[in-house]
């Protein structure tokens, strides 16, 4: 637009030669109409002279730091084209305005123009703007109306846009809470009383709904949480909010757009625990580590916090290094008692329970761990048995157990053992109650146990070689072990160590003259989906001559896979074998005399027992209990006596005094009377 600027003094004195000229000549009864056809004149003249200064080459300008915004945002304007006052006029200001065509809702902003025509400053989208087209224009003018003229600038397009929200979640399960927070503010209007926001959860024609009213800060800002009601159902569902005066002094309201939500199905979960050392010997570290597994097949670990509960005998509670409170991490967590735990508690209960998240409900250890604690005395003279006594290089028995962070070693020679002797250990420390053992492919004894690094390490006999063994080298882990590390043979004649990890058994095997000359750590997998393994694992040969691996499981049974040579992934499916009535504790597995597997087991404070029983029935004589010696309660310590005369099996078992007893079993198939013993070393 062009810009005439013109002072006041010819149009007056136009005005009074008009006036003359209609006095002379103009006859008198048209001297009136033709008075007020000049004054029309004259003002419409007045305005039409009032126009814009032209800026260089075209119209004035200014700018927008946001073409687009939502209701209550502040946009940034300031001059391209400044406005300079005439001369001797007073100081000028600009007047930004908010308009949208027919919407008496408008917003408008003064701005003050400095010494060189630049001007600058903020507007807010009015809180009864709509969406759609609107735009932003300027005029700059002097206040004070001294001077007449003024600077229009052209009009700059702007949109309004929906006014947005976030939440901190787009799924959630029924009953969890979703943070929600303005992204766009929601000013008041002036003279507006406080205002609020209700945010609401909406689901299709779903009668059941949930709202939360949340304040709005003097800044528009507001921030709070909503709970996915109980009736919710699984599916797409919605959340808004609305801005607005509770009052109702003002009728304006500010409507976000909806933020899409998802509920989703909270299915059931299992916990279970397992301990790296049950029984433990007091003043040892000993680690508990808890699995969580979901019930959706395929879906993603569980998170969340578990909480460990480590109760002795007698009331109390124990801590973990770390805290008793642990974030799950792939569904798993782990509590450690770096200073091991004391056998006058024993036994503990080790209670774990997981506080659920969006997708898993939460759940508890159903039944507890039960943690038992022995001195040193006990587990010293708990080792000598058939668990840790192996075959040297001249086919002589050797027995090995765990001296604190060494491993202890006695051999047969001249008809009598040896005194003992120390064979070093980890420099980690051994985390392990007993020595796993058994000849190499050289025919000579190798040594493995669970350090505290959580790794397996191992060392073997080099007869004629220095100090006729090798030193410890680690063999690393698949993950955080639950209990001892375990030998057997496969089908190839090399040994083959197991363990377990998460819930899950896992195996290495020795490939003598190849790479490290041990495969790496694979899994043979869980019992059963949302069934997982306990503290051990253990071996033994089945009546095929192949590896059979037994564990106890969270649900209280005893599984078993064998190895199936060459058939499909060279091992079978985990399947049951039951386990005792009561809830039970150790278990070790051993070769009858008739060649087949027996399993013994203690529960209830008793020996309880199952053996093969190939091409007979299920495969399996069921479980029977061996009684107890009268008056005594049977722990959860058993062991096997591989020194016993040829034919014979001889099961020892722990008391809750910290005694001995054995009974055996002899080639007529019968068990004799439980007597009390003393092992030694």
């Amino acid at each position: 637009m062009n810009c005439v600027v013109a002072d006041r003094k010819p149009r007056s004195q136009a005005a009074r030669s008009a006036r003359i000229w209609m006095s002379r000549y103009v006859p008198a009864e048209n001297i009136l109409r033709r008075v007020a056809v000049g004054l029309v004149i004259a003002v419409l003249a007045a305005f039409s002279s009032v126009s814009s200064a032209p800026a260089a080459g075209g119209s004035s300008t200014f700018t927008a730091n946001a073409a687009s915004g939502a209701v209550g945002s502040l946009v940034s304007v300031k001059a391209v084209d400044g406005c300079p006052a005439p001369a001797g006029a007073a100081a000028w200001t600009t007047i930004v305005n908010f308009s949208q065509g027919s919407n008496a809702q408008v917003s408008f902003v003064d701005l003050s123009v400095a010494a060189d025509g630049s001007w600058s400053g903020s507007i807010r989208v009015p809180t009864g703007a709509t969406l759609g087209a609107a735009q932003l224009t300027a005029t700059c003018f002097d206040p004070s109306h001294v001077s007449q003229t003024q600077v229009v600038y052209s009009p700059v397009a702007f949109t309004v846009v929906a006014s947005s929200f976030s939440a901190n979640v787009a799924s959630g399960a029924v009953g969890s809470l979703v943070s929600v927070r303005s992204v766009d503010g929601c000013a008041a209007p002036a003279g507006a009383a406080a205002w609020t926001t209700i945010v609401n959860f909406s689901q299709g024609s779903n009668a059941q709904v949930n709202f939360v009213d949340l304040s709005v800060a003097a800044d528009g800002s507001w921030s709070g949480s909503i709970r996915v009601p109980t009736g919710a159902t699984s599916g797409a569902a919605q959340l808004t909010a609305t801005c607005f005066d509770a009052s109702h002094v003002s009728q304006t309201q500010v409507v976000y757009s909806p933020a899409s939500f998802n509920v989703t199905t909270v299915v059931p979960s299992v916990t279970s625990v397992s301990s790296s050392a049950n029984p433990s010997v007091a003043g040892r570290a000993v680690t508990f580590t808890t699995n969580v597994t979901t019930q959706t097949p395929g879906a993603a670990a569980p998170s969340g916090l578990v909480t460990f509960s480590i109760t002795p005998t007698g009331g109390g509670s124990v801590g973990c290094v770390a805290g008793n409170v642990q974030p799950l991490a792939a569904g798993s967590a782990s509590c450690t008692v770096a200073g091991g735990l004391l056998a006058s508690g024993s036994p503990y209960s080790v209670h774990v329970s997981y506080s659920g998240d969006s997708a898993d409900r939460a759940s508890a250890t159903t039944p507890d761990l039960v943690q038992r604690v022995v001195d040193p005395a006990y587990s010293q003279s708990l080792d000598h048995f058939s668990r840790t006594v192996g075959t040297n290089n001249f086919g002589n028995p050797e027995r090995f157990w765990i001296d604190g962070d060494v491993v202890m070693h006695s051999f047969l020679t001249s008809g009598s053992f040896s005194a003992p002797s120390s064979l070093g250990g980890p420099p980690t420390g051994i985390r392990s109650l007993e020595v796993g053992n058994d000849l190499n492919y050289l025919d000579n004894a190798e040594l493995y146990v669970v350090a505290n690094d959580g790794q397996v390490w191992h060392d073997y006999a080099t007869p004629g070689q220095g100090s006729g063994w090798s030193g410890w080298y680690p063999m690393g882990a698949p993950g955080p072990i639950s209990g001892q590390v375990v030998v057997g043979r496969n089908y190839l004649d090399n040994q083959e160590l197991y363990v377990l990890s998460n819930g899950q058994a896992f195996h290495s095997y020795s490939t003598p003259g190849q790479g490290t000359g041990w495969s790496r750590w694979s899994p043979l997998g869980a019992p059963s989906p949302g069934v997982a393994a306990g503290s051990d694992v253990h071996v033994s040969r089945n009546s095929f001559d192949n590896q059979e691996l037994y564990l106890s499981a969270v649900d209280g049974q005893v599984w078993h896979s064998y190895s199936t040579p060459g058939v499909g992934s060279g091992w079978s499916a985990w399947a049951p074998l039951g386990g005792p009535p009561s809830p039970a504790g150790d278990m070790v597995v051993w070769r009858n005399w008739l060649s087949n597997q027996e399993l013994f087991r203690i529960a209830g404070g008793t020996v309880w027992h199952d053996w093969a029983t190939p091409g007979v029935g299920s495969g399996w004589a069921g479980w029977f209990p061996l009684s107890a010696p009268a008056g005594v309660t049977l722990t959860g310590w058993i062991g096997l006596d591989a020194a016993a005369p040829l034919g014979t099996l001889s099961v020892w078992v722990m008391d809750t005094a910290g005694r001995f007893w054995s009974t055996s079993l002899d080639p007529n198939d019968s068990w004799t009377v439980w007597s009390q013993v003393t092992p030694v070393p």
